[in-house]
């Protein structure tokens, strides 16, 4: 039996911590891309898709749709 190398043993740590972070990060890019709770703002004086997008853009940067509710009021939903 031969001996045991030290080289190839950190070498073998250093890939099995690279395989910890990689499946961290996409582990926590997923839940993150999950987007976020829809919102309601309002009610607001003229309910439409420009005067919502703009309230949206306001309060949340990013990727959302938007859309009026029965309500009159703006709601947002982060992507």
């Amino acid at each position: 039996m031969a001996p045991i190398n030290q080289g190839n043993t950190r070498r073998a740590r250093s890939i099995a911590f690279l395989i910890l972070v990689m499946l961290f990060a996409c582990t926590l890019s997923s839940r993150h891309a999950r987007g976020g709770e829809p919102y309601c703002i309002g009610p607001i004086l003229v309910c439409s898709e420009p005067s919502c997008m703009e309230e949206c853009n306001l309060i949340d940067k990013g990727l959302h749709s938007f859309y009026c509710n029965h309500l009159g009021q703006c709601c947002c939903w982060p992507l």
